[in-house]
């Protein structure tokens, strides 16, 4: 069963012409109430405290790459922590399975790719929201199925901690521990511990297995 009301929206993208374009869009979608937009992972968490009353819905990227401290599963996790959101949507143009693994470890409504057709989205957005039978998964859009589908190997599971999932996309994208841990400010042999932890999640016994699931996912490898 379907609500007829008008849901508000934010939006949140680090480049201006795109949440411009996104708020285009919204107003095509007569469900949808735009409240407010953001370019940075700073401005958004500000807006969203400073907002009154909770948002119905957020569509927000995962980088802001001009956006400063606030940004990626931090930022992400932040603006589910707060409780001012109902259904917050990851609108993205990854393809790293291990973060969106990572991700659908929070409660998301759902994770959009930019390369699907956004005024589909959209109206999916909005009868998601405004029905009475909400649902518990997380909703993956068309291109972001076909990401999980064209990897051969099972995902990385959802279970590793932020650190140790940083940890192995630091290691994946060609540090060494040593690097690593002058990155994270840690000791070599801690973030060891947090590789070995990881690998052991995700059943790899070799680095070569995690290297190879790193290109398949989408990671960077040097």
């Amino acid at each position: 069963m379907i609500i007829n009301k008008k849901l508000s929206i934010a939006v949140a993208d680090a480049y201006p012409l795109i949440t411009s374009a996104m708020i285009n869009e919204i107003s095509k979608v007569s469900r949808l109430s735009p409240v407010f937009f953001a370019n940075t992972g700073e401005e958004l968490v500000k807006k969203v405290s400073e907002n009154n009353k909770s948002l119905d819905v957020l569509l927000t990227d995962y980088n802001f790459s001009l956006g400063g401290n606030d940004d990626g599963y931090r930022l992400i996790k932040k603006i589910c922590d707060s409780g001012k959101v109902k259904n917050i949507f990851i609108f993205s143009d990854m393809k790293d399975t291990l973060t969106l693994n990572q991700l659908m470890g929070l409660p998301l409504a759902g994770i959009i790719s930019k390369r699907d057709d956004l005024q589909l989205a959209l109206k999916t957005i909005a009868n998601q929201c405004s029905s009475i039978y909400k649902k518990n998964t997380c909703y993956l859009s068309p291109a972001i199925q076909d990401v999980f589908s064209n990897l051969k190997m099972n995902a990385a599971p959802t279970s590793l901690t932020p650190r140790e999932f940083e940890v192995i996309k630091l290691y994946a994208e060609g540090m060494r521990l040593k690097e690593i841990a002058s990155r994270l400010k840690r000791s070599v042999g801690t973030v060891a511990v947090h590789k070995y932890n990881a690998m052991k999640k995700m059943n790899f016994s070799s680095n070569a297995q995690l290297i190879d699931f790193a290109r398949q996912a989408g990671i960077y490898c040097l």
